[in-house]
């Protein structure tokens, strides 16, 4: 019964049913354009399901109108250089990325150091600044231009990078620093003298650009896909739909690239397998029938809160629908805008696979797991106890 989705227009008409009801027609063909757009892009990637939400940013912008977002390539964050003496743009260099920082560390244990003259405490702050030192000389060894860090940056290693020519960025997030670390192919390390240089990366440009009075900083690579949604609304209740509907949309455009695979939607599908469940059940002995028959019936709920959502009689909308699946086929379904049974890939109204096959499951699963509930709450009671309580019975008497 299923269909393979031939090209971008069907996978476009599977993510606006998916997004019907939630926004307006002309956001979701919006949002299902860059939902597009990004999934062909994760399409190549290693990663699993979880890929869409790793490898894609979502950064909420108060200027602009809703049907303003748009999928930047590169990462978008906000964020600005530490030391303004730098330049702010960059047409590509070498990058690396610190899962810490170059702050001085702090004793972890609870102890005191007697200082019995000047020269000892000079001494113990030489060593840090030499310390610090080495570490920004390795970075340069290495022809580090950029670097960008999940903590912070110690004073005397801000001026110390800036001698050396290394524009600093700091208080990454950790999920930030993963996404550059695909898009420029740089790792992710603890201790920056342990960096080698199979551990930094390559960058195809950096700027920074103002948005929404704040400066965001913007770095392009090459070597791996990773996103940034900009997802812009004047309020901030109309964001969070966006980013709501952004999340649906790029969902179900990732699962289509690696199962394309499609329903009709209009009750359709429920249709066509409660019709098949009530002609399989006669083949059945004793109760096996009823539980068939119940099964069919549970399926009707779909299109028949269909047809009462649309101010239509669901039953005589169910009986035509079937008389119309049974004459023309499985994917006449039921179009509530215009009340009519039509062909739902003619109508544009289809469902993923993945999504009719979980719902229909999990619903299953839930039916099954309430009935075994209630199996051994009825086998703790014991036969000879009647339904009501004996005591209460007895003083009303």
């Amino acid at each position: 019964m299923s269909r393979e989705a031939a090209d971008k227009s069907e996978s476009r008409a599977v993510i606006a049913t998916a997004l019907a009801g939630k926004i307006d027609t002309k956001l979701a063909s919006v949002l299902t354009d860059l939902a597009l757009d990004a999934a062909a892009a994760l399409a190549q990637e290693e990663g699993g399901g979880d890929l869409e939400r790793l490898r894609v940013k979502r950064l909420q912008v108060a200027s602009g109108k809703a049907s303003d977002s748009e999928v930047v390539h590169g990462l978008v964050i906000r964020k600005q250089r530490l030391d303004f003496t730098t330049p702010s743009a960059s047409d590509g260099g070498v990058i690396a990325l610190v899962d810490g920082g170059l702050e001085n560390r702090e004793l972890m244990l609870d102890a005191e150091i007697e200082v019995r003259s000047l020269g000892v405490l000079a001494g113990f702050h030489q060593r840090t600044r030499e310390k610090l030192q080495t570490q920004v000389d390795h970075l340069a060894s290495l022809g580090v231009e950029l670097l960008c860090v999940r903590d912070g940056i110690a004073d005397e290693a801000h001026v110390m990078l800036t001698a050396a020519g290394i524009t600093v960025y700091r208080r990454f997030e950790r999920e930030d620093l993963e996404r550059l670390a695909c898009l420029t192919g740089a790792t992710m390390v603890r201790d920056v003298g342990r960096m080698s240089a199979s551990d930094v990366g390559e960058y195809s440009s950096r700027s920074e650009e103002k948005i929404e009075n704040s400066w965001h900083l913007r770095i392009d690579g090459n070597r791996g896909a990773a996103m940034t949604a900009l997802l812009r609304g004047t309020t901030p209740t109309m964001r969070e739909e966006v980013s709501r509907a952004f999340d649906d949309a790029l969902g179900v455009a990732h699962r289509l690239s690696s199962e394309s695979s499609f329903l009709p939607g209009g009750g359709a599908t429920q249709i066509h397998l409660a019709r098949h469940l009530r002609a399989y059940a006669p083949s059945q002995k004793g109760r096996e029938q009823l539980a068939i028959e119940g099964f069919a019936d549970a399926l009707e709920i779909i299109p028949r809160a269909l047809a009462e959502n649309a101010g239509l009689d669901p039953i005589d909308e169910i009986l035509e629908l079937s008389s119309a699946q049974s004459k023309i086929g499985p994917w006449i379904g039921l179009d509530v805008m215009s009340g009519d049974k039509t062909d739902m890939a003619s109508a544009g109204i289809t469902d993923p696979l993945f999504v009719a096959r979980q719902a229909l499951t999990g619903a299953t699963e839930a039916a099954i797991t309430v009935l075994r509930i209630d199996d051994v709450l009825w086998a703790q009671v014991e036969p000879g106890t009647p339904d009501w309580n004996s005591e209460e019975s007895e003083d009303e008497i």
